[in-house]
């Protein structure tokens, strides 16, 4: 029915499809994915069409079919292809004599096709994420916006029901600051990341290959590959090879309408440290070698003939190997030497064999009617050579710093134009030693700029253009003004670089997760013949912590590239709208380490970074800002961290700090930076706790506890006192301990190393019980303790994953306790709070939840994937779980319904929850909040108009 609506077969034949895997096995149908072509052609049956008398008439059979067609689906969603067609329509019309409400429509239109050429292609896999992506960027616009402003009051109101986490306020990057496009479709790392020579095809490989029409911004292939314990490390793409008869091609005769089919007929070439596959467009595996020692080389030397060099590791041969006919090419021996490294110069047909003595052999093939490589010469370049590169037909040398040359360059083409072997006194070298030289050596690699879409390459009058990388500084070596062969230093550490030959000027570096642009130029001095250089960072971009693993610049616009990161995503930026953005857009807060920790209490978040030398205070609710920061330097880190309430002013609070040094202090979270409030030096390792009331515990691991408390001065300020201290009579060197309500008191609970006796310390008295946990569990030892602070409840977990619950009783009247034991399933990943348990297995990929109060196991809820993150809010009314890959659900507990699943953009590192806000530490080191918002709640709606975000002033 789309079909005919559509005029999918218009003109064209339409073919059989076979969808039974029986039948698509039978009859070979693998390679056309179950489609027979047939001589078939579809009637046209025009939905609008002119009459012989010039009038414009329709097809009423099919507008009458329509209505009832549409009703019987349950979702009606355009392709992202199609809606930013659409969208494309309505920018590209002229506003010439339409009216000013008309053009105010046209722009927000605009506004709304930039973001969904950002998030659209997501939108497609993940449609849940509809609210979130265009909430989270557009919310700084609501109220000065009039349709945007509609649009996020209708997604307020409905979108609760299938996600009912709201954003509280503008979090991610709005259109216009840069990024362009984005895309999810990889879980694992991307490794490699190119282009086709005409840029309009992306080829990204991770434990999968995705390919990118570019044109149209739209995935059409997705490929699986074998699955490795080891990471795949290159892939090549064969776009379409061929047969031949000695030089000449054979044409293939095959032929379709279908423009995407080119797709499916595309080859890669991918290998692994151990493995090399060739697998097709349909996942099937055409070629595949693995080796014990792994490969030193695998590259395609001729495309069309898909002949492909590999080296093993320590090898002594080099093969050759046409890897579409499964059949060995050629084999090269040096039965005396190791072979150190190979390269292939596809203009050439030849390859150049690097030995572990400094020789270097070049081979190439003459004759295509025989299969055989022929010498074509050998220099040595001694034993302090160090790298080789190939740049089209140049070879390019470094050495160590023993050898006071900075490059060696050899044309390759005196190699090719001759039939006789080349000895080394034959071979022509231009050996290059810049003053002052390049350095401090090694040289750690040459980059070669990308060369697509460039049909005849601007050989720089014979002279190549590449940079080379060293420790603490970057080198672009070039010919300035086609003269002099010259450099110029861009100071940095890098661990990505890339350059367009199109466009040497600008030079695009990453480190970490930081995108910057740098634009250089050659200054040729007046009063002499030396030429300068300057350069210049034009844009920075904090994208992620996680690593970007390649750069690709467009050859048509130098500011506008794709970068792919270490976390999967694949992004196009444009550089000239983020550095406009950097001046007019304020920045997101961050921290300058990834979080790892984080504690809330009275909308303020406290977060604790992964090298422990940070701690920051954050407001969270209402809007993402630092409060203060403190940075650790030198040795101390920070072992732990606990948060109390002001008993004065119950919206402040105080941290109070465990160093590595055993120094205990106490700031104010809204001035962490300044001197602390208190310090206690300890003499040993310790555990810190914090009370409801205000108040601080400690427990040293030779038994001794610490109570300090808040107490008010004569000025009506707080100060703390160290008001108790007393020795325990049990072994704690684990510090296995806890804070407990009991009868309205506040406890410190602590575990003997052996878990069979606990302490209660009331600050009056002691009281110590004896525990048996023998019947539930044999041998394991006790792995942590988790409390609640307002109950009386602890967690135990042991070391084979078992975990039991222990209800603490105490009876002031004659100072003695009980002990209520309840025993539970295996867990990996639990969470306890108001007296609610939620536990995950591994095995059984599935939350068990369980009100221990009432004794009650209610029904398990079952993960698609593995459990990465678990966390119940503080009330306990629900469950959120980040699975694989970055998928966060929701979960209100009573009935087990699914209340909001979305896909976050990035690693999550630590997921936390108030009574409304759901708290997540992103890779980013940016805190994501998102309101919990229950349809059920009858005030929801009042809670969300009162946000800030949402107040038009």
């Amino acid at each position: 029915m789309i079909d005919l609506f559509k005029e999918t077969w218009k003109g064209k034949n339409k073919p059989f499809k076979i969808d039974d895997p029986k039948l698509v096995n039978k009859y070979n149908l693998n390679e056309s994915n179950g489609e027979i072509q047939a001589n078939r052609f579809i009637t046209s049956q025009p939905t609008e069409f002119v009459d012989v008398n010039g009038h414009i008439q329709f097809n009423k059979r099919k507008l009458n079919e329509l209505p009832q067609f549409l009703g019987q689906l349950t979702i009606a969603c355009s392709t992202f292809n199609d809606i930013m067609n659409d969208l494309q329509k309505f920018k590209e019309s002229s506003a010439y004599g339409i009216s000013q409400e008309a053009k105010a429509m046209k722009t927000e239109l605009e506004i709304f096709a930039m973001l969904y050429m950002i998030v659209g292609a997501q939108l497609q896999e993940y449609p849940e994420n509809f609210s979130f992506e265009f909430s989270s960027r557009l919310l700084s616009l609501f109220g000065t916006k009039p349709l945007i402003t509609d649009l996020i009051k209708q997604l307020d109101e409905q979108s609760i029901h299938y996600c009912s986490l709201i954003v509280p306020y503008c979090q991610l990057q709005p259109p216009g600051s840069g990024l362009l496009y984005s895309m999810n479709r990889h879980t694992a790392p991307v490794v490699d990341f190119d282009f086709t020579d005409d840029q309009m095809v992306a080829i990204s490989l991770s434990d999968r290959i995705v390919v990118i029409d570019m044109h149209a911004a739209s995935t059409v292939l997705d490929i699986n590959m074998p699955t490795l314990d080891e990471p795949y490390l290159n892939s090549t793409t064969l776009p379409e090879t061929y047969t031949f008869d000695g030089k000449n091609e054979v044409k293939s005769d095959w032929s379709s309408n279908d423009t995407n089919d080119q797709y499916k007929r595309y080859l890669f070439l991918v290998n692994s440290l151990h493995h090399i596959y060739l697998v097709s467009a349909h996942e099937n595996i055409k070629f595949e070698r693995s080796s014990k020692v792994g490969y030193l080389t695998v590259e395609i030397l001729d495309k069309k003939r898909a002949l492909c060099i590999i080296t093993e590791l320590n090898g002594n041969n080099v093969e050759c190997w046409d890897v579409v006919r499964n059949r060995l090419f050629d084999r090269i021996n040096f039965p005396k030497s190791t072979i150190k490294n190979v390269l292939c110069v596809q203009i050439y047909s030849m390859i150049i064999i690097v030995l572990q003595d400094g020789v270097i052999h070049f081979y190439s093939i003459t004759d295509w009617t025989k299969s055989s490589f022929v010498h074509r010469g050998s220099i040595q370049a001694g034993l302090h050579l160090d790298l080789v590169v190939v740049d089209e037909d140049m070879l390019i040398c470094t050495f160590d710093a023993t050898i006071p040359i900075d490059f060696a360059v050899i044309g390759l083409k005196q190699f090719h134009n001759t039939e006789q072997i080349l000895s080394d006194n034959q071979v022509l070298k231009t050996l290059i030693a810049f003053d002052p030289p390049i350095g401090p050596k090694p040289i750690k690699s040459i980059i070669l700029p990308d060369k697509e879409t460039m049909k005849n390459h601007d050989s720089q009058s014979n002279f190549p253009l590449f940079m080379s990388k060293t420790n603490d500084g970057l080198f672009v070596v070039h010919k300035c003004n086609q003269k002099d062969i010259s450099y110029v230093h861009i100071n940095g550490r890098f661990d990505i670089v890339s350059m367009h030959a199109k466009n040497p000027r600008t030079v695009y570096t990453a480190r970490g997760g930081i995108i910057e642009l740098h634009k250089w130029a050659c200054i040729e001095s007046e009063d002499t013949n030396k030429n300068n250089h300057k350069y210049q960072l034009y844009v920075s971009i904090d994208i992620s912590s996680s690593p970007v693993t390649s750069i690709k610049a467009s050859a048509e616009n130098a500011s506008i590239f794709l970068c792919s990161m270490e976390n999967g995503v694949i992004q196009a930026y444009y550089a000239a709208q983020a550095r406009e953005a950097f001046k007019n857009m304020p920045s997101f807060p961050r921290t300058n380490e990834v979080i790892r920790t984080v504690q809330l209490l009275e909308g303020t978040a406290v977060t604790l970074d992964g090298s422990k030398r940070e701690l920051t205070s954050w407001s969270y609710q209402h809007s993402a800002s630092i409060e203060s920061t403190r940075f650790f330097l030198d040795d101390i880190t920070i072992n732990e961290f606990a948060i109390a309430s002001n008993n004065l002013h119950s919206e402040s609070i105080f941290v109070l700090i465990l160093t590595n040094n055993h120094w205990i202090e106490i700031y104010s979270a809204r001035s962490l930076n300044n001197e602390a409030l208190f310090s206690l030096q300890l003499r040993s390792p310790a555990r810190v706790h914090s009370t409801p009331s205000g108040s601080f515990y400690i427990l040293t691991c030779n038994g001794i506890a610490y109570s300090i408390t808040q107490q008010v001065n004569s000025d009506k300020e707080i100060q703390f006192n160290q008001t108790a201290n007393t020795q325990l009579k049990i072994q704690c060197s684990m510090m296995f301990s806890s804070v407990l309500t009991l009868n309205g008191l506040e406890c410190l609970v602590v575990f003997a190393d052996n878990a069979q006796l606990m302490a209660i310390w009331t600050i009056e008295r002691i009281i110590y019980i004896n525990i048996d946990v023998s019947p539930y569990i044999s041998s394991s030892s006790l792995k942590s303790i988790t409390g609640e602070r307002t109950q009386n409840l602890l967690l135990l977990y042991f070391n084979n994953k078992a975990l039991i619950s222990c209800q603490v009783n105490f009876d002031k009247s004659n100072d003695k306790g009980s002990l209520q034991l309840t025993p539970f399933d295996q867990a990996d990943k639990f969470h306890l709070k108001s007296y609610c348990l939620a536990a995950y297995n591994n095995g059984k990929t599935q939350i068990n939840l369980h009100n221990i109060r009432s004794c009650t196991c209610y029904e398990p809820i079952q993960l698609d994937n593995e459990c990465l993150h678990l966390c119940l809010n503080e009330s306990a009314n629900y469950v959120f779980v980040l699975v694989k890959p970055r998928v966060l659900f929701m979960y209100r507990i009573d009935d087990r319904q699914q209340m909001a699943k979305l896909f976050v953009y990035d690693f999550v590192s630590f997921i936390i929850a108030d009574n409304e806000f759901l708290v997540l530490a992103m890779n980013d080191r940016r805190l994501l909040t998102l309101m919990i918002a229950d349809p059920n709640d009858p005030i929801l709606q009042t809670r969300i108009q009162a946000l800030p975000s949402r107040c038009v002033s």
